[in-house]
């Protein structure tokens, strides 16, 4: 008999506990769940996280695929586009609306990849909807104008 009485003694203490933590649990308060993410800023964060790490094909992946369509070879033009320099922090600034496009402004600390630092430069990324999705353009990279520093950035 005592060793009934003790699995009974057990099984009530189990449950006690684990109405416990099922009280706790409820009393804590739900976290609001975070806005959906802007699917433009998203796709041009990926693109620049992509240049932080000096990947390629990440740099591609939120390319236009009609952009990556007119290159004979998009890798290469991506390089090529690329310079030898890589994105060392960056801020991406508000669009400008043209038409369907969004141009951003981005603010990157270019830094070639023989480790002299570039500085800060400003070009432009094209943002496009195709399909329903939102896709980057990446020629702006090309171009850059030297601006000063921002006060907030991202770096890798």
């Amino acid at each position: 008999m005592k060793g009934r009485e003790r699995m009974k003694r057990v099984l009530q203490i189990a449950i006690v506990a684990l109405v416990l933590v099922a009280a706790l649990l409820l009393a804590i308060p739900q976290t609001k769940k975070e806005a959906p993410a802007d699917p433009t800023l998203d796709c041009v964060s990926r693109f620049m996280k992509g240049w932080a790490i000096n990947f390629v094909d990440d740099m591609l992946s939120p390319c236009a695929p009609s952009w990556k369509a007119q290159q004979s070879n998009p890798e290469l033009q991506m390089f090529q586009l690329m310079a030898n320099r890589t994105a060392a922090a960056w801020n991406i600034g508000q669009p400008a609306k043209d038409g369907d496009v969004l141009i951003y402004p981005v603010d990157v600390l270019l830094r070639r990849n023989n480790v002299t630092q570039d500085g800060w430069q400003r070009f432009t990324l094209r943002v496009v909807t195709e399909n329903g999705e939102q896709y980057v353009i990446p020629d702006g990279i090309a171009a850059c104008e030297p601006v000063k520093a921002p006060k907030n950035y991202v770096t890798p």
